[in-house]
């Protein structure tokens, strides 16, 4: 895994799932990959959460671009 355990990335990881379950996974692709690409966004900046782009987890790209 790698990303961490603190408060702002429970809140990212919480936050994409329940974003995941109920907007995107029943999507078609590439919808899906754009609402899930849209998720990131979303939950990022409602966690407060903004690391570097450097930062973000590896697993997060192909997601964050609609991949």
């Amino acid at each position: 895994m790698d990303f961490g355990e603190s408060k702002e990335e429970n809140c990212v990881r919480r936050c994409l799932i329940v974003e995941d379950m109920t907007e995107c996974a029943y999507l078609p692709e590439p919808k899906r990959g754009i609402c899930r690409g849209k998720a990131h966004v979303k939950c990022y900046w409602d966690c407060g959460f903004a690391p570097s782009p450097f930062d973000i987890p590896s697993s997060c790209w192909p997601v964050m671009l609609g991949r």
